[in-house]
């Protein structure tokens, strides 16, 4: 429902919904019709605009449409819904589409990569941006500074590979990448989890305490991951409705991701893992056109 404020209009949850789809349906055509870039990255180019130009209407043109553009996002509770939402089933929609035989080879080039890089990354950013805020002046610490390097230091393998493609990406390049990027947003997850707990005083836990944290949350994942692969698996291959198969897949990944919530390991993972599972071992089991309609709809979700 849209109710009027004093500051402009706010929205319910229903509504922020059906406005965001709008919008990305919107900016999805527009791209495809016009832009024609990587989809992700046409979406971004035009909400920045759209955003910009609410500003700039704000600054210049004395129409305050900034608030509804503020209410939308508010409406959303960003936090829940995309941390303990829509994560998990992109997390699951990508990694069911990559092929374990390609990663094989460079397992340990990936693992290097997706811990070593995501954690290096995240720690540089972090002490770079403390020391702008402390330039500054600005009262923001190491903490929060290092929340943000661990947000955006996992990188977006559909957005890099559709780049690298063009410039005649190489195979084993391709896996490296694909692969790495799968891996590292569970560990961006683990590191933003930790160091939001520290920044927020709820725990101040010494190096020590970290590293078993980190591992009961990547092995943690790595197990339930097994475990809610292993329940989804047993129960396509016992059926052949596309309705009860798309269920299936849903729920599966809904409740395992809540389970790594209640447990205290990485959903995250958990769904990368269990995406890899199924997208390798189940799925090839059956005949294509009983599972082609469940393998089209993740495939939409992960290119969405």
């Amino acid at each position: 429902m849209l109710e009027p404020t004093p500051g402009g209009v706010t929205m319910d949850l229903f509504m922020s919904v059906a406005v965001l789809l709008g919008l990305a349906a919107l900016f999805g055509y527009v791209n495809e019709r016009f832009l024609r870039l990587q989809a992700s990255i046409g979406l971004m180019l035009l909400a920045l605009l759209l955003t910009s130009g609410l500003v700039l209407l704000k600054l210049f043109g004395g129409f305050d449409y900034l608030g509804w553009d503020q209410s939308l996002v508010n409406g959303l509770d960003l936090g829940d819904t995309l941390l303990n939402g829509v994560l998990c089933f992109m997390l699951f929609a990508g990694s069911a589409g990559v092929r374990i035989k390609n990663l094989e080879e460079y397992k340990w080039t990936i693992a290097a990569l997706a811990i070593g890089s995501t954690v290096i990354a995240g720690g540089l950013i972090g002490l770079m941006l403390a020391g702008v805020f402390q330039w500054f002046g600005i009262g923001i610490g190491f903490g929060y500074a290092f929340v943000f390097g661990a947000l955006i230091s996992p990188t977006d393998p559909i957005a890099a590979l559709a780049i690298l493609k063009q410039v005649g990406l190489p195979k084993p390049l391709e896996s490296i990448i694909s692969g790495e990027s799968l891996f590292n947003d569970g560990v961006g997850v683990v590191l933003f989890t930790i160091g939001l707990a520290v920044a927020q005083g709820s725990q101040q836990p010494t190096a020590s305490d970290a590293v078993v944290l980190f591992l009961r949350e990547l092995f943690g994942g790595i197990g339930l991951g097994l475990v809610v692969s292993l329940l989804m698996h047993h129960m396509l291959l016992r059926t052949r409705d596309y309705g009860n198969q798309l269920l299936i897949t849903l729920a599966t990944v809904a409740l395992g991701y809540g389970v790594a919530e209640q447990i205290e390991v990485s959903g995250p993972i958990a769904m990368v893992v269990a995406g890899l599972v199924v997208g390798n071992f189940t799925i090839p089991k059956r005949v294509e056109a009983e599972m082609k309609s469940v393998t089209t709809f993740w495939s939409g979700v992960d290119e969405t």
